[in-house]
């Protein structure tokens, strides 16, 4: 069995602010103060201003000079573009393998969805589901063989979380203003994550190119246009 390696004092502040970010304990705007956050951890100041800038690489946190830090919160046109610009990466790599994924690429893929599985059903681990998520969606890049491509797909991977975070959002927004219910209100059921990539992977080991190219513009591509059209509209409504 391989070792686990252990976090560094950064990671380990980087994950449960993670953590309570995607809880909802820590909202957009919300300072984080690195004093009390040190003081809490029992560390110096060192790790948590590297794990801040870790979490402002990933698009979860905000840092201002003499301002310091704050929650972030990626708006719906800076989450349509990500969508846009990831799922035309992916279609890129499907297209230049023709839509037939490397046979190791799909093992990893149904092991992942496995793991996605347990995650959600028991562990309920955000940060760890997003794991999965950008681990399944590599696959794809590696069947693809192109290394620049797969290294422009990996520029954009720390804002994966934030694009977690965004879905979360919308659907946490469906269900506090189902009481009101305005002429906009769309009832929708937030699927699993793990039933969402089961769907993918059924039609990439077909492979089918067009069919392929179909279901990653439909994951990415509605996604984001989803989360543009509902900011929108709730800023219209507000």
């Amino acid at each position: 069995m391989a070792k686990v390696r252990k976090q560094s004092r950064s990671e380990e502040i980087a994950m449960n602010i993670r953590e309570k970010i995607f809880s909802g304990e820590l909202v957009a705007g919300m300072r984080l103060i690195e004093q009390d956050i040190a003081k809490e951890f029992g560390m110096s100041r060192g790790p948590v201003r590297e794990a801040l800038q870790e979490l402002e690489h990933e698009g979860l946190v905000v840092s201002e000079v003499n301002k310091g830090s704050t929650i972030a919160s990626l708006s719906g046109e800076d989450a349509y573009e990500i969508f846009y610009l990831r799922g035309t990466l992916e279609k890129i790599a499907l297209d230049k393998c023709g839509g037939k994924l490397l046979d190791s690429s799909i093992l990893s893929m149904r092991n992942i969805i496995e793991d996605m599985r347990y995650e959600e059903e028991h562990e309920k681990r955000m940060p760890v589901l997003i794991a999965y998520d950008e681990q399944f969606h590599e696959e794809i890049l590696l069947s693809g063989r192109m290394k620049r491509l797969h290294q422009l797909w990996k520029y954009l991977s720390p804002l994966n979380g934030s694009m977690f975070l965004k879905v979360i959002q919308y659907y946490k927004s469906l269900e506090e203003d189902a009481g009101r219910n305005p002429k906009w209100f769309i009832k929708k059921k937030k699927r699993k994550v793990w039933e969402m990539h089961q769907e993918i992977l059924n039609v990439l080991e077909k492979g089918e190119l067009e069919e392929s190219l179909e279901i990653i513009e439909k994951h990415y591509f509605r996604t984001g246009e989803m989360l543009y059209r509902w900011e929108k509209r709730k800023e219209d409504y507000e």
